[in-house]
């Protein structure tokens, strides 16, 4: 893994772990002013972020030993119940935003980090604001979820819902990858993909290779112990990342930077389809139904295509509702009365408060999540 990553600076891949980066990033930030609605300001934590990685890199060896830290807290995205029954799949999709804003608002770094990919999309009852999901994703970083600095990092670098600092961005992007988070290391061969790092080609290859060693290791660093196996009472504190699946499968389908592989590629898809409804559920699941007929037919009864299409549009992911609305058009099977009887209200942070609106595509994830749960799930 460490020798996949050829970023500038990446001094620290012998001594960086997530628990080292988690704290050190935690302790920088502990003296940032508020701003004055009470927040950190994003640019503020990535700052703090990229210095306190500076520390590491020149203490090298001569850091403390890692057993006398405090335990690494919980990673990566929110943790939602298994969706067995209407109800809670209608709250894994639709209502994450009210299922997740108490959480977030009382420090739970999970449902931060989850709340700031929410606003990025304006999917799960959230409003789409790209400040706004900057604010949650640096929140989360600061309580020290590694998969949040990742995406803080991303914002940063790329100057969207934060001020522009590709410096910054990059070495947040390095040392989480160095640390073995598997955003980071998406976000890295992202980086090598598109050309993005300071004096280096466009590299396929290398993308390839970082986007499957992000999708080899677990949220979190170790894989859940037998006494954490899931179950519909309590879901796994770790698991594997559903958008380093994606952009596994995606390489492999489509033979980017590494050998074309469709049956491979899709049970990458299948498995990220699987974590929904984590971020890159949504595209995965959209690829295993636009992609069927490249599937042989064992693998295509496996994913059941168009229960991978009900599930993306219930997820939101746009290509996914307009087909089943185009669908929908064509067989006459829409009922645009019903799906007004069932509309539902999208919220957004205002301050402590929620306000809401309604959007359309609210109506037609809606008319179509009872199809998808009929129909048994993937």
């Amino acid at each position: 893994l460490l020798l996949l990553l050829s970023a500038p600076s990446c001094s620290t891949s012998q001594a960086l772990t997530l628990r080292r980066l988690s704290h050190a990033v935690t302790e920088a930030c502990g003296s940032i002013a508020l701003d004055r609605d009470g927040w950190l300001e994003p640019e503020a934590v990535a700052a703090a972020a990229a210095w306190a990685i500076g520390e590491l890199r020149s203490e090298g060896g001569s850091q403390q030993p890692e057993t006398s830290l405090p335990p690494l807290r919980p990673q990566g995205e929110f943790r939602f119940a298994p969706a067995s029954t209407a109800a809670t799949m209608r709250l894994a999709t639709e209502e994450r935003y009210s299922a997740v804003a108490d959480a977030a608002h009382g420090g739970d770094g999970t449902a931060q980090h989850t709340l700031g990919l929410l606003h990025y999309s304006g999917v799960g009852g959230a409003q789409r604001d790209e400040r706004e999901s900057a604010y949650w994703h640096a929140a989360a970083a600061v309580a020290g979820n590694v998969e949040a600095l990742a995406t803080l990092g991303g914002c940063v670098r790329r100057g969207v819902g934060a001020e522009l600092d590709e410096a910054a961005g990059l070495d947040i992007i390095t040392a989480c990858a160095a640390a073995g988070s598997p955003v980071g290391l998406v976000k890295l061969g992202v980086c090598h993909e598109d050309g993005d790092l300071p004096g280096k080609p466009a590299d396929a290859q290398r993308a390839a290779a970082l986007f499957e060693s992000a999708a080899s290791v677990w949220v979190g660093g170790e894989p859940p112990s037998e006494s954490e196996s899931e179950s519909e009472a309590s879901p796994p504190p770790r698991r594997r990342s559903a958008l380093a699946l994606f952009q596994h499968g995606f390489a492999q389908v489509y033979g980017i930077g590494t050998r074309r592989d469709v049956e491979a590629g899709a049970a990458a898809w299948l498995s990220a389809a699987k974590l929904a409804p984590d971020d890159g559920a949504e595209e995965a699941a959209w690829g295993l139904y636009s992609e069927q007929g490249s599937l042989s037919p064992a693998l295509r009864r496996r994913v059941h295509p168009d229960r991978c299409l009900r599930l993306s549009a219930a997820l939101e992911y746009a290509p996914a509702v307009a087909e089943l609305a185009r669908r929908g058009e064509r067989t006459g099977q829409r009922d645009e009365a019903a799906e007004g009887e069932r509309r539902r209200k999208r919220f957004t942070r205002q301050e402590l408060s929620k306000a809401r609106s309604w959007t359309g595509r609210d109506e037609r994830a809606e008319a179509y999540l009872e199809q998808l749960l009929g129909g048994g799930g993937l």
